[in-house]
């Protein structure tokens, strides 16, 4: 299934970049990276040719929480001049909390080829840090009493803050798409053309399916298909086709596998057109299509140590792959 939105003289007269909005039935990682590659996988129902929005807005938010240092960063920080506790000093305590250190930093960072090797020094580690975390709390109670008798002076004080803000994932992107649809004929309105038949197959697509087996009979439903969004253009007879060039940057981003979760429209009928039959259609439609993308997205980091870079024109970034695309088929490519 192709539907190209609005009549071709509208399209020619008044569009040149167009986003092809394709569904596919699949789910499985092999399918999501093939989607994601724009290399088919799953079942693809069909592709929607929509007109560049007036508004496209995109959304990117990642989520930070608030936590302690990690013991990784306390022992780097005892080991600089001015995080060092026990400067210059010979005595057991001392003595005793430079050794625990010196053991859980040189388990923590020696390398090993062997996975048993590795493990053992992680369980060295383990039992280094259990050691010294009790001396670093023990010296949190001595920066308590220090403080409390600081507060009987002019300058009181407290301990440095050991939080910081963690990175704990990235809420899945939004891409809405606004449109305020103004009909020139009656093929941008009713027929295959139109954009209430866009409206209509884009709504019914968006629900899941039923579906009929011999264990649940028709207790179980289909989930809605997977998207893809990508840049079309229009050539100089009104015909829509999607270049062959990587992600696009321009407008879009680099949106990757995506779920339509929200399709609202409002229709203005005041105006009307008339069809042969008698039946009438508003010539003014506004439309909003919502998409999410459905799983974590990453900067791709090659075998070779570089960024695979997407390129759009003038506009060039790092380029983005989904976490199907990271675990597929390494042999599979990424020159799309």
């Amino acid at each position: 299934m192709s539907l190209i939105t609005l009549s071709d003289r509208t399209r020619a007269d008044s569009f040149s970049d167009y986003i092809a909005l394709s569904a596919y039935q699949a789910y499985s990682l092999d399918s999501r990276a093939k989607i994601a590659r724009g290399k088919g996988g799953g079942t693809k129902i069909g592709t929607w040719f929509v007109p560049m929005p007036q508004h496209l807005t995109r959304i990117t938010t990642h989520n930070y929480s608030t936590v302690e240092t990690s013991f990784a960063y306390s022992l780097q920080k005892l080991s600089t001049n001015a995080g060092d506790r026990v400067p210059g000093g010979d005595n057991p305590v001392s003595n005793t909390i430079r050794d625990l250190i010196g053991k859980a930093k040189g388990a923590m960072s020696s390398p090993s080829a062997d996975v048993a090797g590795r493990l053992g020094q992680m369980g060295g580690s383990m039992v280094a840090a259990s050691a010294t975390r009790l001396a670093l709390g023990a010296l949190s109670s001595v920066d308590m009493l220090n403080s409390a008798a600081s507060m009987a002076t002019d300058q009181p004080a407290i301990a440095m803050s050991n939080q910081e803000l963690m990175y704990t994932g990235t809420v899945e992107r939004n891409f809405t798409l606004q449109y305020d649809f103004v009909a020139k004929s009656h093929l941008d309105i009713y027929g295959p053309t139109g954009v209430l038949s866009l409206l209509a197959q884009l709504e019914a697509y968006s629900f899941p399916k039923s579906f009929q087996d011999i264990i649940s009979n028709r207790d179980m439903i289909a989930v809605p298909p997977i998207w893809r969004m990508d840049h079309a253009v229009v050539d100089s007879n009104g015909g829509v086709s999607i270049p062959n060039q990587s992600a696009p940057l321009a407008y879009l981003g680099q949106p990757k596998l995506l779920v339509l979760y929200n399709v609202t429209a409002a229709h203005d009928n005041r105006s009307v057109a008339v069809d042969d039959s008698g039946n009438t259609y508003p010539l003014r439609t506004q439309l909003t299509l919502s998409f999410k993308e459905m799983e974590p997205v990453v900067r791709y980091d090659s075998s070779e140590g570089g960024e695979e870079i997407a390129t759009y024109g003038q506009i060039t970034a790092p380029k983005l792959l989904t976490r199907s695309e990271v675990y597929a088929d390494p042999e599979e490519n990424f020159n799309y």
